[in-house]
């Protein structure tokens, strides 16, 4: 709905949501009354249309209606591309079963009319052109091998899916951009599946959110107020603990002040021989260049903050240290220094390594900053930008750590 001004957008995507709800009620499940406001980007939110206490019922979604990967699988189109040995992931099972429920219509129907119609703030959909923001961004190598190996999958399918079945390139991604931005990962008994879920999919993503979502065999999805919820007031849950570039790579979006924003700071290898190597698989990232990766958040007590500061510590000690117990000097390491000289050996390195990391990115953080001020940057610049300069006020925080007084 992009050519439409936001109050005929409201108007569209909330006549759709009611006939979204009402086929949920006529499948048996149930929702509180809600609506779709939508803003100037064209962001939707659904909100509460009327107070609810905390504990209420938001919404039951019976398990007949999740869209899971044993129903994609046995979908006409899915026992197609079984057979035509074309060889789906389990992520281009679920695409071909919603693109194929766009084109025709079905049960499904009310579920895809309420999808959205594009992602365009979704960095696996852009050109490398377009990427160029996030140069530097840990995320970045992740989202080109993703975009690769879309385009070898759909490729793939295409070149063996029989003819009754003609998706195209466009509605492939679209569909797989679906799932990828909306999915759940839903747990019945011993079951544990992908599931796409309807209505359950709508709520945004914030750290504090007002409700909560489990699966249950006799039940489907339930969601619940956390709190007491106001009339109007958006409806939330938490899309797990990511940081903004995760997010932004995952679902095409960043959250002001994220609480579990991290960087990835990397470094070098311990020299050859040395007493703990034995224990060096469990702590990081191993690298192809053989430099050690740490993903880590501000928080001291992160369990990779942990493992990076013993990383470097242990790595500082001295030739003529011997280690007797490795398995303690790990410990000890991750709880603090070992002696000053070793301390200030471990300082420098981090704050080499965060400088190097530092010059990876095309901007500095008063740069970043000033952009965001800037209302007129369109949306997808906007989130890349707070992505980039969440992972560089990080760095920022760490080499002034590294560079703090033993």
């Amino acid at each position: 709905m992009p050519d439409l001004p936001p109050a005929a957008r409201n108007a569209q995507a909330h006549a759709a949501l009611l006939r979204l709800v009402a086929w949920v009620q006529e499948q048996g499940g149930s929702s509180a009354r809600v609506y779709f406001r939508v803003d100037a980007d064209g962001q939707r939110e659904l909100c509460a249309a009327g107070p609810l206490p905390a504990g209420a019922l938001l919404l039951h979604i019976p398990r007949h209606l999740l869209i899971t990967l044993d129903a994609a699988r046995a979908s006409p189109i899915g026992r197609a591309a079984h057979h035509s040995h074309s060889h789906p992931s389990d992520w281009g099972y679920m695409a071909l079963h919603i693109a194929h429920a766009r084109r025709t219509g079905g049960p499904m129907a009310p579920f895809v009319a309420v999808l959205p119609a594009a992602h365009p703030g979704l960095p696996t959909l852009f050109s490398d052109e377009a990427l160029a923001p996030l140069q530097g961004s840990y995320v970045l190598p992740a989202i080109l091998r993703r975009r690769a190996r879309l385009d070898d999958e759909y490729q793939r399918i295409a070149q063996h899916l029989p003819p009754e079945y003609p998706i195209t390139r466009d509605e492939f991604l679209w569909a797989w951009c679906c799932m990828q931005t909306r999915y759940f990962d839903t747990r019945f008994g011993a079951e544990h599946t992908h599931s796409m879920i309807p209505l359950a999919d709508m709520p945004n993503h914030t750290p504090a959110p007002n409700m909560r979502w489990h699966s249950e065999a006799t039940q489907g999805m339930v969601m619940t107020a956390l709190r007491p919820i106001a009339a109007g007031e958006p409806l939330t849950i938490s899309y797990s603990h990511k940081s903004n570039a995760e997010l932004l790579s995952d679902y095409g979006f960043c959250i002001a002040q994220n609480p579990y924003d991290r960087t990835e700071i990397r470094l070098p290898p311990w020299p050859a021989g040395h007493p703990c190597q034995a224990l060096a698989a469990g702590l990081g990232l191993e690298r192809p260049d053989g430099r050690r990766a740490f993903r880590v958040r501000a928080s001291a007590s992160h369990a990779a903050t942990r493992d990076l500061w013993a990383w470097l510590r242990l790595g500082a000690l001295s030739s003529e240290h011997t280690v007797d117990h490795p398995e303690a000097a790990l410990d000890a390491a991750r709880a603090g220094p070992l002696d000053p000289e070793n301390e200030r050996r471990a300082r420098a390195t981090l704050a080499q390594a965060c400088t190097e990391r530092l010059a990876e990115f095309a901007t500095s953080v008063p740069e970043d900053l000033q952009l965001l001020q800037d209302g007129t940057q369109p949306w997808p610049l906007r989130q890349m930008v707070q992505a980039r300069l969440g992972e560089k006020q990080l760095l920022l925080h760490y080499r002034k750590q590294a560079l703090r007084a033993v």
